[in-house]
């Protein structure tokens, strides 16, 4: 894989390339101190990842994911930053993750990870669909649903062509059960923090970041799914579109209401 990496500061981004360099799936790094010189480099080369500074002058991080994303649409971005505050920004630029600085060779591995996981997963469901007889029928779309969920037993998300969605973490898939048991309610992070760790009071700053990582990775999920019209942004929290969500309670009798998850009870 090809890293580009963008950080102002000399000194983090001799140490964010380093990181990135120990990752055993990288072959080669460009480290650029200038986003403009870095959006400049992406018209004409192909990166595999990008992990860039948000805080940046002229150009900030935000931006210059917006510009890569025109210029290479689909390349996996990972935010690298000491202010916690722009997790939620980064979240609607569509980020492939986050990672607070300074920025450890462990941690951009489980980023080049769940980035490697996501690409396995696209290229399984296209075989999935190249080995699907022409004749064979698919059970119709329900109107305009994007998702179908069923709550009972396991708890299961479908795409419209009846696809078992595989999300990238069992928080993620949490964090979407949690937001589909709202029934179309906002909710803050606050909230979603006492739903998802009711237990861990202690590591409150920890998991309320952590939310909002699940929430860039549950928009990267839902978006290959063709649904991300569905996850809104509310006036303090966040909203999942209900209206196109299918939920099928077929298993209602005998079956558990969404087992593993305390809070559903």
């Amino acid at each position: 894989m090809i890293a580009l990496c963008v950080d102002d500061e000399a000194l983090l981004l001799e140490d964010l390339k380093r990181a990135v360099e120990k990752s055993p799936d990288i072959s080669q790094v460009y480290a650029f101190d200038d986003a403009i010189d870095a959006d400049e480099w992406a018209q004409t080369h192909k990166a595999d990842i990008a992990f860039l500074d948000v805080r940046m002058p002229v150009v900030d991080g935000l931006e210059l994911a917006r510009r890569l994303h025109r210029s290479q649409p689909g390349l996996p971005i990972v935010f690298c930053t000491g202010y916690k505050e722009y997790a939620l920004e980064a979240f609607t630029v569509h980020a492939s993750g986050y990672l607070l600085k300074p920025v450890r060779p462990d941690k951009v591995q489980e980023e080049i990870e769940h980035v490697k996981s996501r690409q396995d997963q696209t290229k399984a469901a296209a075989g999935e669909n190249d080995r699907t007889a022409p004749d064979q029928k698919q059970e119709e779309p329900k109107a305009d649903w994007l998702l179908t969920v069923r709550p009972y037993g396991e708890f299961t998300v479908l795409d419209r062509q009846g696809q078992s969605i595989s999300f990238k973490r069992k928080k993620e898939k949490e964090l979407f059960a949690a937001l589909i048991h709202q029934n179309g309610k906002e909710i803050t992070a606050d909230q979603l923090c006492e739903l998802l760790w009711d237990d861990n009071a202690w590591m409150y700053e920890k998991n309320k970041q952590y939310i909002y990582t699940l929430l860039s990775l549950l928009r990267g999920t839902i978006r290959d799914a063709g649904a991300e019209e569905i996850l809104k942004k509310g006036e303090s929290g966040y909203i999942l579109d209900t209206s196109r969500i299918y939920v099928d309670d077929s298993g209602k009798q005998g079956q558990e209401y969404m087992p593993g998850y305390a809070w559903s009870k």
